[in-house]
């Protein structure tokens, strides 16, 4: 069900905040994504800002130390960032670009039903053929084929 998906959800952003925390440096390139994801639960937008100044600032910060400094922004940090389970098992590189696809996948597949929940709303008044209208099937077309693209290439972790 839908708490299901939000559940998932969650537990992927808190998945790409821990390999972050624990990969600073495998991060890097997913540093200015973690100001563009639609982060669901508010500290994990405020964490993401945090890894984003902190390992701009610090190209070569330690794991602790970036976890130390996590800790005096939030007490939550700590648990976020060594909360990771995925990390135990999995190459840094692989686990980062997996769950970045999940986020920007999920990020895409909910801005698609908001786009149709509009459509939708412009077709019960009338307004079904206007300028707006068209450009919302237009943004559901680009965002639809972006997303077959996307699910094509990604992989499941292990495979």
């Amino acid at each position: 069900g839908a708490s299901d998906s939000a559940s998932t959800r969650t537990r992927f952003e808190r998945e790409f905040l821990s390999a972050c925390a624990m990969n600073p440096q495998d991060a890097a390139p997913y540093l200015p994504a973690l100001g563009t994801i639609a982060w669901r639960h508010p500290l994990h937008k405020l964490l993401a800002s945090y890894l984003n100044d902190a390992i701009t600032a610090n190209s070569s910060i330690s794991v602790a130390g970036l976890v130390a400094d996590a800790s005096k922004v939030t007490e939550e940090a700590t648990a976020v960032f060594l909360g990771g389970r995925m990390s135990e098992t999995n190459d840094p590189d692989i686990l980062l670009a997996y769950l970045y696809e999940e986020l920007v996948i999920g990020d895409i597949e909910d801005a698609v039903a908001r786009d149709r929940a509009r459509l939708l709303t412009l077709q019960q008044t009338g307004a079904g053929d206007s300028p707006e209208a068209d450009a919302l099937y237009t943004r559901i077309a680009d965002s639809q084929r972006e997303l077959n693209t996307m699910k094509k290439a990604h992989r499941p972790l292990g495979n």
